[in-house]
């Protein structure tokens, strides 16, 4: 019984530690516990690996003061692409999605109505429910074959 709890406790202790730590980004710019967020010349870039948090509403991105100034998204090494992550972008006229991307979350690009066109990378297997509601202006999206799931 000793070995069980010792076992246990060192599990608990393990898990905790690794679910506290958070990328080291440039000025605590972070979006995930691996992803790391920021904007250049209007570009919001999203880098690390892992899953991307997810928002409540459209003004709970770490990035909401500046969506004004928000005219394209390039998200890199990143698989998930977290719920409501660029909810209300409405300048967003371009998106660049790496290959690393695996799966875009519900409501992930809900209200971008500036987007005309995104092409899903190769891999993706998921898109969530209304991912793409209210990009009133999309009028060209490519999904390729890898997509087995659409919400």
């Amino acid at each position: 019984m000793k070995k069980l709890i010792l076992l246990t406790s060192v599990a608990v202790f393990s898990f905790g530690m690794i679910s506290e730590s958070r990328a080291e980004c440039a000025n605590n710019q972070t979006c995930g516990d691996d992803c790391c967020w920021s904007i250049d010349n209007g570009t919001l870039n999203i880098t690390g690996s892992g899953k991307m948090d997810g928002y409540e509403g459209s003004t709970d991105q770490p990035w909401n003061s500046q969506k004004d100034s928000i005219t394209a998204i390039n998200v890199s090494g990143v698989d998930n692409i977290g719920y409501r992550a660029f909810l209300g972008l409405d300048k967003v006229n371009n998106v660049i999605l790496s290959d690393s991307v695996k799966e875009v979350e519900h409501r992930a690009f809900w209200g971008n109505t500036s987007l005309t066109s995104i092409d899903i990378p190769k891999g993706v297997t998921s898109i969530g429910n209304w991912a793409f509601y209210g990009a009133s202006s999309l009028t060209s999206i490519t999904i390729p074959d890898s997509v087995t799931s659409i919400g």
